[in-house]
């Protein structure tokens, strides 16, 4: 795949996952594994009295659910009215039997006989309204129901101010919406108290809208001139200032929010025209005409290592394909020799005086762990790991994995640095590892909110995170780099002759008589990720050589090998470690919510 294509589709990808995180941050996925959630509609008029309704719909989805009810926490009458601040029900309507259970726990229905308000009696609690089905709830259904407030009001002889809770513990409120009219124009300021929220002005009407999940408050903070009527009043002095100084720590969470939610969104959207802009300065490459198939070696004097490192993959590290293919290479020239036997691959020694870095670290890891006699056994090897297994040597076996890992993954600048310039890829990558933490920061600092609604901000950041590093790390570092010279031709032939070696007609039809160039072949088609296809290429025209069986099974029981020794560590790791009325928001009067039981 051509690097441009590879942007194309990074950048793409990055503004998908921006519309899914965003999408995700609109919609709570928490809802899809609650049992009951509603959406919460209030009315509330603003005149001689405080006039409430409220239309509540409820979602079910619990066979058990026998009562869908609203409670409060303030005193709740019934054709009553009592000397201390207290909610009095109006009416209530609904489907099955609606019911109320006043502060004294005198039940009152519409329908039902004596066994359902019995029912009602035992488990509904003081201060309730609901609706009661023997059978239960098969869909949505909706409660409404009226009241007058007779709330705690305090008065410095030219301000009012009145906190109403509407709820505190409550199931999830899907949608809340609020209505305030004020026909007497007597409302000076409303501060909505929500996790989420807007707050609008239609004529005589305040709206606010939002969202409140489980045990969240539902809270609206009036300061009033000129309120009148029957309301229990409280002397108090400079009321606006002190409510404006009571909100100060909420509207200040709610605007860090709002901010927060901005500059994700905008790190989401933007990064992704950074990586453009980035690629097109440092990364985009000169135009260079190679043919699709090279049926021949673009340059035999790069080593099989070198080639897997700098033409193949990432541009600056090896993989398991260089550590075989050099050591067919490295037989080749007789610097070695490889023994096939029973479930094992030996190799000898014949010359350490190398000067190749990448050889010389191979000969060394195979003296490294050779027997006396000088011969290296993979099979040795797994019995080595075995007993370091069994005797939970676990630094050990960490040491052997490090020396193979320093093989197989083989970082060597002095190779590839004149071939390749890496400043976008830098910029790239320090660019995503600052905009990371300005993610995690915002994710970490949005926890200490005690009230504002940080759902949006963890899908947000925790996506932001995962795409910010998804080019530096997944993408090969020279996308973003630029090939100095004529290398980047270079590297197209390589691709080219990969193409080739991966396409079977292809290479039956160029087909060489001569064995040492099939060798070629399948050294560097090791190296370059494709050795399978020449060995299938070899068996299909009946070609015999020595290399095909000794590279099979260099792969199978080095994999083997690797694989034993990185359960072994995850094994023992595994079992040694142990999983480890006043002012401001919340002094309203009422509380309680909505549920069911």
């Amino acid at each position: 795949m051509g690097e441009e294509r590879k942007i194309f589709l990074t950048i793409f990808g990055l503004v998908l996952g921006g519309l899914i995180a965003y999408a995700l941050s609109n919609t709570d996925v928490r809802l899809c594994f609650y049992d009951l959630y509603v959406d919460y509609k209030a009315y509330i008029d603003i005149g001689e009295d405080i006039y409430l309704r409220e239309d509540i719909t409820y979602f079910p989805d619990d066979p058990k659910l026998t009562m869908l009810y609203r409670n409060f926490n303030a005193p709740l009458t019934y054709e009553e009215e009592i000397d201390k601040p207290f909610i009095k029900v109006v009416d209530v309507n609904g489907p099955f039997i609606p019911y109320i259970k006043d502060w004294r726990g005198r039940v009152y229905t519409k329908g039902g006989n004596d066994e359902d308000k019995g029912v009602i009696r035992r488990k509904a609690q003081n201060n309730e309204v609901g609706i009661y089905s023997r059978e239960g709830f098969d869909g949505k259904q909706t409660l409404s129901s009226e009241f007058l407030l007779y709330p705690p009001v305090k008065d410095d002889g030219v301000y009012q101010h009145v906190n109403i809770k509407l709820a505190d513990k409550h199931v999830y409120y899907r949608h809340v919406n609020i209505i305030l009219r004020d026909e007497r124009g007597i409302i000076e300021a409303v501060y909505p108290h929500l996790p989420l929220y807007s707050l609008r002005r239609e004529g005589d009407r305040w709206i606010i809208e939002g969202r409140a999940p489980d045990n969240t408050i539902v809270e609206v903070e009036l300061v009033l001139k000129g309120l009148k009527g029957e309301h229990f009043y409280q002397p108090s002095t400079d009321i606006p200032l002190r409510v404006k100084n009571a909100n100060e720590k909420f509207l200040r969470e709610k605007h860090l929010r709002d901010s927060f939610r901005n500059i994700l969104l905008v790190m989401l959207f933007g990064f992704p025209v950074i990586l453009f802009v980035v690629y097109s300065i440092f990364g985009k490459e000169k135009t260079f005409y190679v043919p699709r198939f090279l049926s021949f070696i673009p340059n035999k004097n790069r080593k099989p290592w070198f080639v897997n490192m700098v033409f193949s993959g990432d541009a600056t590290e090896t993989d398991e394909s260089a550590y075989f293919s050099t050591l067919l290479d490295m037989e080749r020239r007789g610097i070695i020799k490889i023994e096939e036997e029973p479930g094992d691959v030996r190799i000898r020694v014949k010359e350490m005086n190398v000067e190749d870095p990448y050889e010389r670290k191979i000969l060394m890891f195979i003296m490294g762990n050779a027997s006396e006699d000088g011969l290296f056994s993979i099979k040795d090897m797994e019995k080595k790991v075995n007993e370091l297994v069994k005797s939970k040597d676990v630094d050990e076996l960490k040491k052997l994995k490090k020396s193979f890992d320093e093989i197989i993954k083989f970082n060597h600048r002095e190779s590839y640095k004149d071939l390749l310039s890496l400043k976008g890829f830098h910029i790239v990558r320090v660019c995503g590892f600052l905009l990371s933490l300005v993610a995690i920061g915002i994710y970490v600092y949005s926890h200490t909110f005690r009230y504002a609604y940080t759902y949006d901000i963890t899908v947000l950041s925790l996506i932001s995170f995962i795409l910010l590093n998804i080019p530096h790390i997944l993408l090969p570092k020279q996308i973003f780099g630029r090939w100095k010279g004529s290398y980047y031709k270079e590297r197209l032939e390589w691709e080219a002759f990969r193409n080739f070696l991966s396409d079977l007609a292809m290479m039956k039809k160029y087909a060489p008589e001569d064995m040492v160039i099939w060798k070629d072949w399948l050294i560097y088609g090791v190296a370059l990720g494709v050795g399978e296809n020449v060995e299938k290429a070899l068996e299909e025209l009946n070609i015999k050589i020595p290399e095909v069986k000794k590279v099979r099974l260099l792969r199978d029981r080095t994999r083997y090998y690797y694989g034993s020794l990185d359960k072994g560590i995850s094994s023992l790791t595994s079992t040694s470690t142990k999983g480890l009325g006043g002012f401001g928001v919340g002094g309203g009067f009422g509380g309680g919510g909505a549920g069911g039981r």
